[in-house]
């Protein structure tokens, strides 16, 4: 799953511009892990294009099910980083610096893992242990149906 939140002070909520679980109507019921490792680990969505320019915090979660056929048994695999968006934002940087910045929002005082918690705590993206999607039984073959975790993809 992708999120994305405006880039001001850290403060503003996420919301999700991507997202993949699973697909059964693919031939052989592809998982993402599929999709990732057959692309090096890449997973692309396309941004919004009414999405307003600017800096925005970038947040991708993984979540593996292997042991989440009981509650407590997910295992949640999160990176932020800040990206600019924007063609004006692109070209402005792309002199001096690339146009993913790998900093992330967070106090001196805080360590990246916890200024991820922290946001991840605030509100969007927050899971309960038995949500649809992060309590299910992958190995039971019942899967057809699986909800990606969070709200739905938000169409700016």
């Amino acid at each position: 799953m992708l999120y994305l939140s405006k880039v001001a002070d850290g403060s503003t909520d996420f919301f999700k511009v991507g997202e993949f679980g699973y697909n059964s109507a693919a031939a052989d019921a592809t998982w993402v892990t599929d999709v990732l490792s057959e692309n090096c680990g890449r997973f692309d969505v396309t941004i919004p294009p009414a999405l307003e320019a600017g800096d925005y915090l970038r947040r991708a979660e993984a979540i593996a099910l292997h042991g989440a056929s009981q509650a407590g048994g997910a295992q949640f695999f999160v990176t932020c980083y800040t990206v600019c968006v924007g063609v004006l934002c692109f070209l402005a940087r792309c002199v001096t610096e690339t146009a993913i910045r790998l900093d992330v929002v967070c106090s001196k005082s805080e360590s990246l893992a916890e200024a991820a918690r922290r946001r991840l705590a605030s509100g969007s993206g927050a899971y309960s242990a038995a949500d649809p999607g992060i309590q299910v039984d992958i190995w039971g073959g019942g899967c057809s149906e699986y909800t990606t975790p969070g709200p739905a993809v938000a169409y700016v």
